[in-house]
């Protein structure tokens, strides 16, 4: 094989992998798009039962500039967030990293999966949309 036919075949790799990279990142910042906002609790179950807690205390607020608030019933958290391979990593103020696995994200709906220990819980979210004057 000549030296002008690998070098184009691997310009070809680095132009397909460069295009793949710029994809994922935008589907990435979409992604951050879509959670921006405020989400107010509509349900919280175990997985597998029947049983689960009352989401109505349950709110997030996340933010363009990637912090978020947070009230579970009584207990209030701030701080930074991320998003990795479907999952939503949260790094509140003076608390370890936690994260959560994101089953489904929609403009309206937010699906957390979470084990809280070893019982898996399923946590959705509805967005609060402003309304229109």
């Amino acid at each position: 094989m000549s030296l002008k036919k690998i070098t184009g075949i691997l310009l070809s790799g680095i132009l397909i992998a460069g295009l793949l990279t710029l994809q994922s990142c935008d589907s990435q910042e979409k992604l951050y798009e879509m959670l921006e906002g405020d989400w107010h609790g509509v349900s919280w179950v175990l997985e597998d039962s029947d049983r689960g807690y009352d989401a109505s205390g349950v709110q997030f607020t996340f933010n363009e500039d990637r912090t978020y608030s947070a009230k579970l019933g009584a207990r209030e958290e701030k701080g930074d967030y991320w998003l990795a391979n479907q999952m939503l990593y949260t790094h509140a103020v003076d608390q370890d990293e936690m994260s959560v696995r994101v089953q489904r994200l929609t403009n309206d709906t937010l699906v957390f999966r979470m084990n809280r220990g070893g019982q898996m819980e399923i946590l959705t979210l509805a967005k609060d949309h402003e309304e229109e004057e």
